[in-house]
C-alpha cells in the first residue's frame, strides 16, 4: 500500500468516528462506544501522522485534539 492509499483509509476511519452518532443508545452503550471510538481515533490519528502532510492534518475536523493537544499539567484541575 502506498502513502496516498494509506491516507485514503485512514481519513476514511478517521471521519467515519468524527461523525459516529451514539444519542440514540442507553447511557451505558454510548460511554463504551464514546471510549472506543476515543481509542480508535487515536490510533487512525497516529497512522495518519506517519503518512499525510501536516497541512492535511490540520485540515481535518477535531485535528486539534488528536493531533496537536494543549496538554495540561496533572495539578491543573486543583487551581
Amino acid at each position: 500500500m502506498n502513502n496516498m492509499s494509506e491516507v485514503v483509509v485512514w481519513t476514511e476511519e478517521y471521519m467515519a468516528l468524527v461523525n459516529a452518532e451514539f444519542s440514540h443508545l442507553l447511557p451505558v452503550q454510548r460511554r463504551i462506544l464514546e471510549r472506543s471510538r476515543e481509542l480508535i481515533m487515536n490510533n487512525a490519528a497516529a497512522h495518519l501522522a506517519e503518512v499525510a502532510p501536516l497541512e492535511f492534518i490540520s485540515m481535518l475536523p477535531e485535528s486539534d485534539r488528536y493531533f496537536f493537544p494543549i496538554l495540561e499539567p496533572w495539578w491543573a484541575h486543583l487551581i
